[in-house]
């Protein structure tokens, strides 16, 4: 027995030294540390739309309503609008004819007769056309368009006959158009200009006008002189309404001649105007003596 167990402890010593050493761990790469998260760029704003037109924004008891202008088929009446707009002429103006075919508004009188004091003359372009949505310039005959403009809600062929400028289209707010009724007013208006855009002066053009006109108090016996009945004098008017009178040709009596000067030196200027700007001027006139009318000269 001591024999055998002997051996079996032999044999147990021998299968434990052959055992194999359990397999070593297959070495892991190190771990990675996570890259930090990068932080999200914030929204960029839009960019703000580049006008390529002049646009105008009426603001009524019914919405809002957006006109983009024609400055290049148009210049004068579209620097009209927009400049009566930018001074606020049509802010609180009503829309006076409302038809099933046309909106129109801009008259200071709200009867359709009123204007802004001056005339502009047509601009006509044949390659605009009276489609719905189309602005124009309402008048009294050729060449005597103001304030007073028209906005078509439908079709219009009958007015491309050349009597009528085209200044714009609806952009956006055509149906506030349609909505609108007799005597709703313009509540605000706005303009909004391309980069490098500046409407032209436009305004009152006439030469100088004379106020205070007084008479000559002539001789007593003026009926006994054989003289003429008028004179020709240069009147220069500066641009503050400052005048001076010249005698070019008299009555061939000084004392007649003296009397009519006199007179003519309390008349009280306004200066010329151009597109309502005033300017100097010098002109030439034929006076009668009597009644101090006066008339032109070449």
């Amino acid at each position: 027995m001591l024999t055998l167990t002997a051996v079996s402890i032999v044999a147990l010593t021998l299968i434990v030294q052959a055992a194999p050493a359990p397999a070593a761990k297959p070495a892991q790469a190190p771990t990675k540390q996570a890259a930090p998260a990068k932080k999200e760029a914030a929204p960029k704003a839009p960019k703000p739309v580049k006008l390529q037109r002049p646009q105008v924004t009426i603001t009524t008891s019914k919405g809002v309503v957006v006109l983009e202008l024609f400055p290049n088929e148009a210049p004068r009446n579209v620097s009209n609008l927009i400049n009566l707009a930018q001074r606020g002429f049509y802010k609180g103006l009503k829309f006076h004819r409302i038809e099933d075919w046309v909106a129109q508004g801009g008259d200071p009188l709200g009867d359709g007769s009123g204007g802004p004091g001056y005339t502009v003359e047509n601009e006509t372009n044949r390659a605009l056309k009276h489609i719905k949505g189309a602005v124009g310039m309402a008048n009294a005959g050729r060449d005597t368009a103001g304030s007073q403009f028209y906005i078509l809600k439908k079709d219009a062929p009958q007015l491309d006959n050349g009597q009528y400028t085209l200044v714009g289209i609806v952009m956006s707010g055509i149906d506030v158009i349609d909505k609108l009724a007799a005597g709703d007013a313009m509540t605000d208006i706005k303009v909004d200009l391309p980069g490098g855009y500046k409407p032209k002066a436009v305004g009152p053009s006439r030469g100088p006008e004379a106020s205070n006109r007084v008479t000559a108090i002539l001789p007593e016996d003026i009926a006994s002189k054989e003289i003429t009945e008028s004179i020709d004098v240069e009147i220069s008017v500066q641009v503050n309404g400052a005048a001076t009178v010249k005698l070019k040709r008299g009555t061939g009596d000084k004392n007649v001649d003296d009397a009519v000067l006199a007179a003519l030196a309390e008349w009280v200027w306004a200066p010329a105007l151009r597109d309502g700007t005033p300017y100097a001027t010098t002109t030439k006139w034929n006076v009668d003596i009597f009644s101090m009318i006066r008339k032109r000269l070449p």
